[in-house]
């Protein structure tokens, strides 16, 4: 067992081979700061269930595994295609500029959003866009 903190990321590679338990974190978890109240020591963040609460926990399902189950595609998946539709309907018919598509759309700065476009579609948006009447 490879235990992941609280705000940590970890991507699997393979998740359909993959067999475990689920651990949820609520925001009462402590926080991976959290103090031994005595050493005054850094302690690891950790929570535990309560046994009536193990099965509930083993049921759960991840967005992407119920997508994939339901679909046959992550939810990351459809979550771009989302993005993607949208930023092209800001760029050809709302004329925005890339780096208003990525305040729009949420992204951090307009490379990242470019970045995410130039992948999902081969082009840059700015080139996209040229090519719409």
């Amino acid at each position: 067992m490879v235990p992941i903190g609280p705000g940590v990321v970890h991507r699997w590679t393979d998740i359909a081979e993959l067999t475990g338990e689920i651990v949820l974190f609520v925001p009462t978890a402590p926080q991976p700061s959290a103090r031994h109240p005595l050493s005054g020591a850094a302690t690891a963040a950790s929570w535990t269930a309560p046994a009536p609460s193990w099965r509930l926990v083993t049921a759960a399902r991840t967005l992407s595994r119920a997508a994939h189950a339901a679909t046959g595609r992550s939810a990351k998946s459809h979550i771009n295609e989302r993005l993607l539709l949208e930023a092209k309907r800001l760029l050809a018919h709302d004329r925005l500029t890339a780096t208003r598509c990525a305040e729009r759309l949420g992204f951090t700065d307009a490379s990242n959003f470019s970045a995410f476009f130039l992948r999902e579609t081969g082009q840059r948006p700015g080139a996209w866009q040229a090519t719409q009447p």
